[in-house]
């Protein structure tokens, strides 16, 4: 992953000008979702392992 952001910061004025403008808002949408799903997972992690040490006395 740090190889991908090295080179993206490398090569972003090229990038920039090969996408052009909906290029990169496809590309930004695209690295939010990447986001929002990693983001998703810690939280299902957290709190399925929470879960799992609650014992229920009923």
């Amino acid at each position: 992953m740090a190889i991908l952001i090295g080179l993206m910061f490398t090569f972003a004025t090229r990038l920039t000008q090969l996408l052009g403008y909906v290029g990169m808002t496809v590309l930004i949408k695209v690295m939010g979702l990447f986001t929002l799903a990693i983001g998703v997972q810690f939280i299902a992690t957290g709190a399925s392992t929470l879960l799992s040490r609650v014992t229920l006395k009923i």
